[in-house]
């Protein structure tokens, strides 16, 4: 008998990659790769300095782990990293930066798809 979580996870990535899927550009240095990835985000509570809880909002983007691919070799996300979203009327881009634990990733339970934290860069 297969794996049902892992049936499920693997139909889950494919519906989401077919229709709510946009498409991005993850720059590694001056290397690119097309993606497509789904749109989310995370909310994270962190403690500041005079102990108030914080809410830090983070956009994510959701990518096949097997896209994330440069010269044939598999890469990891990594803080510093960049995605450019075309948003139609203009390129937002977004870094990729940790959570306050140090993650800038999480991957899915069947390993099939990052969850990738980043911040929207502003014009300078």
């Amino acid at each position: 008998m297969s794996d049902l979580l892992a049936t499920a996870a693997a139909w889950l990535s494919d519906v989401l990659a077919e229709h709510v899927s946009q498409s991005v550009v993850y720059w590694r240095g001056a290397t690119a790769i097309s993606l497509s990835a789904t749109v989310g985000r995370t909310e994270h509570q962190v403690a500041n300095e005079r102990s108030f809880i914080e809410t830090e909002i983070f956009t994510d983007f959701l990518v096949a782990v097997a896209e994330l691919m440069v010269d044939d070799v598999p890469i990891t996300p990594a803080r510093g990293d960049k995605i450019e979203w075309d948003r139609g009327a203009q390129v937002d881009t977004y870094l990729v930066l940790p959570l306050s634990d140090g993650r800038v990733f999480e991957v899915d339970a069947a390993r099939s798809r990052y969850r990738i934290h980043t911040k929207l860069e502003l014009a300078r």
